[in-house]
């Protein structure tokens, strides 16, 4: 059943449709462009664009990317969506009517440069399930032929893969940049959770221009050349913070070199909680803790905690993090309606099986092949392996959810499959490995005939 345009109907009904469209669908853009349609692309849970990693043929040439769906195309503009850089890889606009007409000249400046589909809603439904969002793989059959004790034990394998992966990752930038070095980079690149990554890996790159830095210099620096730190002589800031930001500027001031163009810092779709203040705050504290040689603090934790569990634990303490003042604070001018800590118990998780337990894997097997004084071979080669699979599950994700509705029947199946946060990664390291490469079209996934060989 069309529903009209005219209509009442939901964004999400339009997604709906958009979902179930045939692969091999034909559509003819407003421009005149003929559309073909090769994999919708996966429904996006999180902030961007509606639907990600698409793959269409746009005048016969084949295009990969993220898919908008909107009510009409003024909604792009109205959305604030022509600023957002999480939206600039959008290879078609789907819509139920095109206003373009409607919009002023400079308006129509704002709206995306991609095709625009018109199309319309096919769904009365007002109640859209995750099952109608993320329809069964190919997987599914051959999945369902296997007991969860052999699926386990194949998520567990493809999570040991995918983390040697970052280690060999690792090993590569150490060889080049020096140990301290390449782990500290790995550090600012998780500080920068998604969205901010390679603004934190920028003003990592801006902090290495400095040397022999004191530990109050480090931390002025880095909030410097943030280029979020405030004039107190401008900006009113309540008291606390006024000091905060006074005591940062006395040191920043003396010893600050020539600036460079401003850092992008993205804000839009993040939760007030992991803006970009609050996230400089955490490394600027985690940096305190563990000071100017970090692989080296973790390697003399596994030192002195042999046992994996007892390294892991110590790890994620170390890692946790509270400030005293932006514990309260989101920005400089706007405090927490609830205080937290700036890196909590689930980041410190992350960070401890993404960036930690991998690197200190390549700074052993570096040290096993390096007369260099700053491998240090005493820590026991297996731990960070054995850290890594005993590891209890992670908070859940987009990919470990989408997968699970893909690939389990029921979905629920998961709970005995997914034991812990080796088979966690696994699951990542398939998904990325397999159905992101071609896009979720099923068709011509080989995982299934790889397993079954």
């Amino acid at each position: 059943m069309i529903l009209s345009s005219d209509k009442k109907f939901t964004e999400e009904q339009l997604q709906l449709t958009w979902c179930r469209e045939k692969i091999g669908t034909m559509f003819s853009a407003v421009d005149g462009s003929d559309i073909e349609l090769l994999t919708p692309g996966i429904w996006n849970l999180e902030a961007g664009p509606d639907f990600l990693n698409a793959k269409l043929t746009i005048n016969g040439r084949e295009c990969t990317g993220s898919i908008e769906i909107h009510k009409k195309c003024s909604d792009w503009v109205s959305h604030g969506h022509s600023s957002n850089p999480l939206y600039d890889k959008i290879i078609l606009h789907v819509v139920a009517k095109d206003d373009t007409e409607s919009l002023s000249h400079e308006l129509q400046k704002l709206l995306p440069s991609a095709p625009v589909v018109v199309l319309q809603p096919r769904f009365a439904t007002t109640r859209i399930s995750p099952s109608d969002k993320f329809p069964k793989g190919k997987c599914l059959s051959f999945f369902s032929s296997v007991n969860d004790d052999e699926l386990n034990l194949f998520f567990c394998k493809a999570g040991i893969k995918r983390f040697y992966g970052k280690v060999d990752f690792t090993l590569g930038n150490m060889r080049e940049q020096g140990i301290n070095r390449a782990f500290t980079e790995l550090l600012f690149d998780a500080c920068g959770y998604k969205q901010n990554r390679t603004c934190f890996i920028e003003l990592f790159h801006r902090l290495c221009r400095y040397e022999n830095l004191s530990e109050e210099e480090i931390e002025a620096v880095i909030w410097g050349e943030s280029g979020v730190l405030p004039d107190p002589a401008t900006v009113q800031l309540d008291p606390t913070m006024k000091q905060f930001v006074q005591r940062l500027w006395s040191i920043w001031w003396k010893i600050r070199k020539e600036p460079l163009p401003d850092i992008q810092w993205r804000r839009s779709g993040l939760r007030p909680m992991n803006f970009p203040e609050r996230r400089i705050a955490a490394l600027t504290e985690l940096m305190k803790k563990i000071g100017k040689l970090p692989l080296t603090f973790f390697a003399n934790l596994a030192k002195e905690n042999q046992s994996p569990a007892a390294f892991t634990k110590a790890v994620i303490k170390n890692v946790k993090c509270s400030h005293p003042i932006w514990d309260n604070y989101i920005t400089f001018t706007s405090s927490c309606a609830t205080p937290a800590a700036v890196l909590g118990k689930s980041r410190a998780e992350d960070i401890c099986i993404n960036v930690i337990l991998p690197s200190l894997q390549a700074h052993i097997l570096l040290s096993e092949k390096s007369a260099d004084s700053s491998c240090d071979n005493t820590v026991e080669k297996s731990l960070p392996e054995q850290a890594f699979a005993a590891m209890p599950s992670l908070q859940s994700n987009r990919i470990l959810e989408t997968a699970s509705l893909k690939w389990f029947a029921p979905p629920g199946r998961k709970r005995n499959i997914i034991k812990g946060a080796v088979s966690q990664q696994g699951i990542l390291h398939i998904y990325r490995n397999f159905c992101e490469v071609v896009c979720s079209k099923c068709s011509e996934c080989p995982l299934t005939d790889l397993m079954k060989k």
